[in-house]
């Protein structure tokens, strides 16, 4: 079995895990969603001694106000400070990247979602890992969203198949943009 990995990018707020939910939806092969960053939030909810620390969306309503479980910090300011200042000094630019492709390795799915991708070396070893010809990449806009309080950005890998699509319509529309720019991509 061929392993069809699609990355969702875009800023926070502009639907990318609208996106993963609506392509699980639409009538494609069975799928699952990752993110890169869950080593990450898993990590630093350890490394502030938080309960259940591997509760990974606990702050996500959240993350943007600060908070006393991350002394004073918010969720995102911690998570891009531990990623950034440790996990990518010690291990390098592409660790979550490698990480995740081990992840996917042991997946059973023949379709995966990627809804936080956001940086050119984190992708790389996951097309080393399923194929160029098995990946495709959706920049996801939409109006008031923005990378300005973010690490990541917009990427433009050239090995791979990629379009740019913008949620700013309905969720039947927006399933029907990234079903429709994802005809010419082979699921066999």
């Amino acid at each position: 079995m061929n392993k069809k990995v699609i990355f969702l990018n875009g800023p926070k707020g502009a639907g990318k895990d609208t996106a993963a939910k609506l392509i699980k939806e639409a009538d494609l092969p069975p799928s699952t969603n990752l993110k890169f960053a869950s080593p990450i939030k898993k990590a630093t909810h350890v490394a502030y001694e938080l309960r259940n620390p591997f509760e990974e969306n606990k702050y996500e309503a959240n993350k943007d106000v600060p908070n006393e479980n991350f002394l004073g910090l918010t969720p995102r300011e911690a998570y891009i400070g531990f990623s950034e200042g440790y996990f990518k000094v010690l291990h390098g630019e592409d660790v979550f990247g490698r990480m995740l492709a081990r992840k996917i390795d042991k997946k059973i799915y023949e379709l995966i979602t990627v809804s936080d991708c956001g940086f050119l070396h984190e992708i790389q070893p996951v097309i080393d890992l399923v194929g160029k010809e098995n990946c495709f990449l959706f920049r996801i806009h939409r109006p008031g969203s923005s990378f300005s309080e973010d690490s990541r950005e917009y990427i433009y890998p050239n090995c791979i198949q990629s379009c740019d699509v913008c949620n700013n319509t309905s969720l039947e529309e927006f399933q029907n943009e990234l079903t429709t720019s994802l005809t010419n991509f082979d699921f066999s």
